[in-house]
């Protein structure tokens, strides 16, 4: 939840997180809807690379439709410097 807090923090008021138990996807509801549409009403994606994103399938799909829906793309390391995303690159916080 620090990302949620650092973003909050840096302006960005309305922050789509999944993991988030406010605003993110509650259980039993259906996840990919959910991402879908934050990514469709959102401005911005921000991808932290981790090894499990890496590995991550759905990681990648959700990437590829941000891409399609010509959002602004940031990717970060877990623990690094937030960078513009270059095409070709790959990185899930969004911001709304």
């Amino acid at each position: 939840m620090a990302i949620r807090d650092w973003l909050a923090f840096e302006g960005w008021d309305e922050v789509f997180l999944d993991l988030d138990p406010a605003r993110g996807i509650a259980a039993g509801e259906r996840w990919e809807r959910s991402l879908n549409e934050a990514a469709s009403r959102c401005e911005t994606v921000l991808f932290v690379i981790s090894r499990a994103w890496r590995a991550s399938r759905w990681c990648l799909k959700e990437f590829n439709l941000a891409r399609r829906l010509n959002k602004r793309l940031f990717t970060s390391k877990e623990r690094g410097e937030l960078l513009p995303l270059k095409a070709g690159g790959a990185g899930g916080a969004t911001r709304s």
